[in-house]
């Protein structure tokens, strides 16, 4: 019997049941060909995006889109297993909306505070 490899995001998925942490397993895509062109289909297809956020030019997310059977460097697959992580599993993209309503929130009380600042001292 073999055990099948699912990439997971770490630490995160300690707080998620055996089945959330399973589900969030199956639905990262497996092999760097398949998650770049999930990449690349999370963007709309601008190449140079993605290329952009990896730090690499537009030819070699072509080429791996592709299926070239070039190897990919190691710093390379971790950047591309990051960013979709980041952008796949549930327990990342909680955490991404939870901290953009924490900065939402303070941005409106420093804005409250700023404009009764701006009243006492006109």
């Amino acid at each position: 019997m073999t055990k099948e490899k699912f990439p997971t995001c770490g630490v995160p998925h300690r707080r998620l049941s055996p089945a959330q942490q399973e589900a969030c397993a199956r639905g990262m895509p497996l092999g760097v060909h398949s998650q770049m062109r999930v990449l690349v289909e999370r963007y709309q297809g601008k190449v140079a995006v993605v290329a952009a956020v990896l730090g690499v030019r537009e030819y070699t997310v072509k080429r791996i889109i592709q299926g070239s059977r070039m190897p990919v460097g190691p710093g390379l697959r971790q950047r591309l297993q990051a960013v979709v992580l980041q952008t796949s599993c549930p327990v990342f993209v909680a955490a991404e909306a939870a901290d953009a309503e924490r900065v939402r929130q303070r941005d409106a009380r420093r804005a409250t505070r700023w404009a009764l600042r701006d009243g006492r001292d006109g």
